[in-house]
């Protein structure tokens, strides 16, 4: 059943505005900041737009074919429904926004927004050459990094905005690259050096180093008051490694790993407002 429900939330691209909108709320709390409901809900909503949009065009350009998953054909099944809906939340999330953000705020979303639409324009024409200038995992944790940071950023916090981006991005790149992995089991020709480098650590059990290294930014941003951040951190990190060794179903696996990034920290939300 909860399996189910992953996956449901999957393949409509709910996992990714979830996500967002978790860390932003714990961002928020670490920071001691209180967007407004309508900027969580224009937040929101402008993720779900970027991410279905760009499951969907996957259906074509470069990257159509049999490497589909169900995650990027469910709205491509459901096309005019899709299409009708999509241009209806775009249509709100605009007039929602002119009342929510300053000008400021507008004018930086609108920069996500140019970003957004460059990774959708690589996904269309995805190549080996752009591939190599800037890889899909790479693109999709920058953007869900600074979308997280967003609200933050666009009120003036600037320097732990960045050091913040940068943890996120190590750890969505971490999730990208695990479900790299476990796509590309028995094709390894696929697979770039870091890649080869991953597969080797966890076949030897040296997932230690990451970890390691993940354990540095969460003392530095540990020092600098972000426990929220950290422990959120900690137990996707802990989950991280045991979906990794367990032995399902690697589509399962896959979306056990997605939801991870939203169910774990919003249980600390949800600690912290019941106290």
């Amino acid at each position: 059943m909860i399996i189910t429900v992953c996956e449901l939330l999957n393949r409509m691209s709910l996992d990714a505005p979830l996500v967002v909108l978790v860390w932003q709320e714990i961002i928020s709390l670490d920071l001691n900041i209180n967007p407004t409901l309508n900027q969580k809900v224009v937040l929101v909503l402008s993720i779900w737009l970027a991410y279905s949009a760009d499951r969907y065009l996957e259906c074509f350009g470069e990257r159509s074919g049999v490497k589909l998953q169900s995650r990027h054909t469910f709205f491509l099944r459901n096309q005019k429904f899709f299409l009708m809906i999509w241009v209806i939340i775009l249509l709100f999330s605009v007039f929602l926004s002119m009342n929510a953000f300053s000008s400021f705020q507008i004018i930086t979303g609108w920069g996500l927004v140019v970003l957004a639409i460059t990774n959708q324009t690589f996904s269309y024409f995805e190549s080996s050459g752009t591939k190599r200038i800037f890889s899909k995992r790479n693109r999709t944790s920058l953007l869900l990094s600074l979308a997280c940071i967003y609200l933050p950023f666009s009120i003036g916090i600037l320097f732990e905005g960045l050091l913040i981006t940068s943890f996120l991005f190590f750890m969505f790149w971490l999730n990208c690259t695990q479900i790299i992995l476990w796509e590309n089991a028995n094709n390894l020709e696929k697979l770039h050096l870091t890649d080869y480098f991953l597969l080797t650590c966890q076949k030897n059990y040296f997932f230690i180093p990451f970890a390691l290294l993940s354990l540095g930014l969460f003392l530095f941003l540990l020092c600098a008051g972000q426990t929220f951040i950290c422990f959120s951190s900690i137990t996707i990190l802990v989950a991280h490694y045991f979906i990794n060794r367990i032995s399902l179903n690697i589509d399962y696996k896959r979306v056990m790993l997605d939801q991870c990034y939203w169910f774990l920290p919003i249980i600390l939300v949800i600690i912290k407002y019941v106290q």
